[in-house]
């Protein structure tokens, strides 16, 4: 798989396009190197930058704040229940079939 970002600028709006593509090698005339072919494949996305400036430092701040995860797995019967808890000292719960 590759990847390719490209930027480019289109009246006066900043954009970063993300292609994907499968790389393919088949047989060339030429015995020591493959002939390498590129398909196109998903995701196929267009990204536009709209901010150009760094956020205050508060923001800063709690855009990079990280939540503690507890993490506790019981096993009931074939079943998996997974219990955690964050910082805010909410409880919840999922159960998943195994």
């Amino acid at each position: 798989m590759l990847l390719k970002f490209t930027g480019y600028e289109d009246e006066g709006k900043k954009f970063v396009l993300m292609r994907s593509y499968r790389v393919r090698l088949k047989k060339s005339s030429n015995s020591c190197l493959p002939r390498v072919e590129l398909d196109e494949m998903g995701p196929r996305v267009d990204f536009q930058v709209r901010r150009l400036h760094l956020a205050s430092d508060d923001h800063f701040a709690e855009a990079y704040k990280q939540v503690q995860i507890t993490e506790k797995i019981l096993f009931f019967s074939g079943r998996v229940s997974i219990k955690f808890t964050c910082d805010s000292g909410k409880e919840s719960s999922q159960k998943e079939k195994s």
